[in-house]
């Protein structure tokens, strides 16, 4: 995995601090500290969010939008580690103000809805299109 894959994926986990149940939140929060320090944990964080479908097919896309937004030549991007699911992996919180590209992966059922960390406005439920 390249320096910059690395990068984005630890970026991209930093998303979901404080939107995950613990202790998965804090298991997070631990990783992300170490790599600060200079340890890699990519491998660490994506065995650790990976075990989500979820989480993991929110990862992946996320993962894949900023790679092209920094040019990385990532398109081929091969996916997490986990077997795909068909519910609720399909969905995700994202912020009701259509400029904003802020979104979280809907982790539970019964889960609140998350805020949006720019807006300060409740972020809405949506499933991805297929097809």
């Amino acid at each position: 995995m390249s320096v910059k894959k690395k990068e984005i994926t630890l970026q991209v986990a930093q998303k979901l601090l404080n939107h995950l149940p613990e202790p998965l939140n804090g298991e997070l929060k631990i990783l992300l500290d170490r790599a600060e320090k200079g340890q890699d944990t990519t491998i660490d964080v994506i065995d650790l969010l990976s075990a989500h479908d979820n989480i993991r097919l929110w990862m992946q896309e996320q993962i894949s939008i900023q790679s092209d937004l920094k040019g990385d030549g990532t398109r081929g991007f091969s996916s997490l580690a986990g077997a795909p699911t068909s519910v609720p992996a399909s969905q995700k919180w994202v912020c009701p103000k259509s400029e904003c590209p802020r979104s979280l992966p809907v982790i539970r059922e019964d889960e609140d809805p998350p805020t949006c960390e720019v807006h300060g406005v409740v972020m809405v439920r949506v499933s991805k299109k297929k097809g």
